[in-house]
């Protein structure tokens, strides 16, 4: 990437810290793992497990699958044998055969508590599912939440809008950008990204809009621009030092809606 790619959502190394936190503070201390056989599942996994583990919780079961098979009844036998007391799903669009094999085997969703993450927290999850079979189910999505006045704004310039998540990342990576350039006093990429970490600094003056932060870059001030996504201290390999992670859930129409948002500080690790 050259030292050219930032961005303002967090790390995967960021999600699975949160859903290891969410299951043990929801009493869980035995979890049975579902992954992807690819990288971005094993990155997750891996995740969840040590901050899991660091909890003092128990990854009893990690099976790891083949998305293009056509039944995942072996791998689900094997969580079952385990009898953890919640399920993690690592997975993409074959969850919800997977979810349908786990249900069979009745350790669906509504036997065993069942965690998400953004490779499958999405309303077509429970296509082909039972009704209601997902109610009550958690999972992370990166990014904040939208509030109301981020989602009026967005719907002023696209009437036909329906989604928000990554509203908050996408508006403060421009903002940054264009304050990065503004103190650099140039538009040039290698300009740009050597600014980007010093007007996102934690410690410098905070702003909260482009004007604000403009104008006090024009007085000469370092500034920590703070911005709807929560995102802070933009590191030279990109990532940012401070993020938020949104929890969704699904209800009772098994369609998923955001029920609270992790604040919090991101594990070092190299952009991934």
């Amino acid at each position: 990437t050259q030292g050219l790619y930032f961005r303002t959502a967090p790390p995967d190394s960021y999600e699975g810290l949160v859903l290891a936190g969410l299951a043990f503070d929801e009493g869980k201390r035995s979890v049975a793992i579902m992954q992807i056989d690819d990288a971005y599942g094993a990155e997750l996994a891996d995740s969840f497990t040590l901050a899991f583990n660091e909890r003092n919780g128990r990854v009893v079961a990690r099976e790891v699958y083949n998305p293009a098979a056509s039944s995942f009844a072996d791998k689900v036998a094997k969580v079952k044998a385990a009898k953890p007391d919640a399920i993690v799903l690592f997975g993409l669009s074959e969850s919800t055969t997977v979810i349908g094999d786990l249900i069979d085997a009745g350790i669906g969703p509504q036997d065993v508590t069942l965690y998400l993450w953004d490779g499958n927290m999405d309303n077509s999850l429970a296509d082909g599912l039972p009704a209601g079979a997902l109610e009550g189910v958690k999972g992370t999505i990166p990014g904040a939440l939208a509030d109301s006045q981020m989602q009026a704004a967005f719907l002023a310039v696209n009437p036909s809008l329906t989604n928000f998540v990554y509203a908050p990342e996408t508006y403060d990576a421009v903002v940054i950008t264009a304050l990065a350039a503004e103190a650099a006093g140039s538009v040039a990429p290698a300009d740009i990204a050597a600014q980007i970490p010093l007007v996102t600094a934690i410690g410098n003056t905070a702003c909260t809009t482009y004007a604000e932060c403009r104008d006090l870059l024009k007085a000469g001030k370092a500034i920590s621009y703070r911005g709807p996504s929560g995102a802070r201290a933009l590191l030279p390999n990109g990532d940012p030092s401070v993020a938020a992670m949104g929890i969704w859930q699904f209800g009772v129409d098994d369609q998923i809606a955001p029920v609270d948002e992790v604040d919090g500080d991101v594990p070092r690790a190299s952009l991934a």
